[in-house]
């Protein structure tokens, strides 16, 4: 989103904590970066760096997209007199009930907050914070990143797939609250039905999913990448994308795997149903692996139904997550944060 503002001519700076991947592709990009060790939530030396800074450049936002950033940013705020401070939360957690978190969440320092979802902005005005202050805004794509490919085969060389198998695949760092283990057993039950079915998980830590596989007797059907760059490739692999999650956010890799055409299988949990509907895939309960292998197996055996929900994902991706669209939407809070009021 930096990129996309730089583009539209508004004066960015990202600041990163120092060493970070993310840094050094922003600096690759172009974007003008501020290295910060960032260590804690409440870090004095970070704020009044940044304090410095905002005073330095003389910005009139800072738009926190952190825990930990909120709370320095919120420091820094307050240190130098920015006029607006805008807050992100992506996270579904509770937010902890102590004075530190009620500061942080309800302090009328903060002009505005984006919720990248409808739960979380139900979260936060239960906290307190007042609804006229909170703006649903989804987490972008770049479209010409991610589109759909209808020969697949160059790609799924790579990672021993034949072109007829039925690779099924997420994407997502390994954690308990992706629900990785029950895709796992999901596919299981797809792989006595459909033999040439494949399990893809891409994502840090996912490589360490072996064992489960080994334990379920289906490790020759499943590829764990672990840790990549390439997700427009790997996206390119699949067939239909999961989101089995517990808990989710926006679920970003969700939104991508539409862009590039693909049916989404997701779980009735946080964010997932404000992208996934009836015409761009399908939604079960979660923690649910019967439910999920029988979604999965209801679109491996109407192809038709398939290339109808990718298609319209695409669609939808175009027309709610485009870069360009929710770019414009944060200019037009940013603009809100700075002329209203709280």
């Amino acid at each position: 989103m930096s990129q996309e503002l730089a583009r539209l001519n508004r004066d960015v700076t990202l600041v990163v904590n120092t060493g970070s991947e993310l840094g050094r592709r922003a600096t690759a990009s172009g974007l003008k970066v501020f290295p910060v060790r960032m260590r804690q939530d409440y870090d004095l030396i970070a704020a009044w760096k940044l304090r410095d800074l905002i005073r330095k450049h003389r910005f009139d936002i800072i738009h926190a997209h952190h825990p930990t950033a909120h709370a320095i940013s919120l420091l820094a705020a307050k240190l130098s007199g920015v006029p607006g401070l805008v807050v992100t939360r992506r996270v579904i957690f509770k937010i902890k009930n102590n004075p530190f978190s009620r500061w942080k969440y309800t302090s009328l320092r903060i002009n505005r907050y984006v919720a990248v979802c409808r739960e979380i902005k139900s979260i936060l005005e239960d906290y307190g914070v007042n609804h006229n202050r909170v703006k649903v805004i989804p987490s972008a794509v770049d479209l010409e990143s991610f589109r759909p490919v209808q020969d697949k085969s160059e790609a799924r060389k790579k990672w021993g797939l034949n072109p007829d198998d039925v690779v099924v695949g997420t994407v997502g760092n390994s954690a308990w609250f992706k629900g990785h283990s029950y895709l796992m057993q999901a596919a299981q039950t797809v792989m006595q039905m459909h033999p040439n079915a494949k399990l893809f998980f891409c994502g840090k830590g996912t490589e360490d999913l072996i064992q489960k596989a080994r334990e379920l007797g289906i490790e020759r059907n499943v590829i764990l990448s672990g840790f990549r760059t390439d997700i427009p490739d790997i996206l390119t692999c699949l067939d239909i994308f999961v989101l089995p999650s517990l808990r989710e956010g926006i679920a970003t890799a969700g939104i991508e795997g539409m862009a590039a055409g693909l049916p989404v299988i997701g779980t009735k949990v946080g964010g997932i149903p404000d992208i996934v509907s009836e015409e761009t895939g399908l939604l079960v309960p979660p923690a649910d692996s019967r439910a999920l292998a029988e979604a999965i197996m209801r679109l491996i055996g109407d192809s038709k139904l398939k290339i109808q929900m990718g298609a319209a994902g695409r669609l939808k991706a175009q027309r709610e997550f485009a870069k360009e669209k929710v770019a414009q939407q944060i200019l037009e809070l940013y603009q809100d944060a700075l002329t209203g009021t709280n």
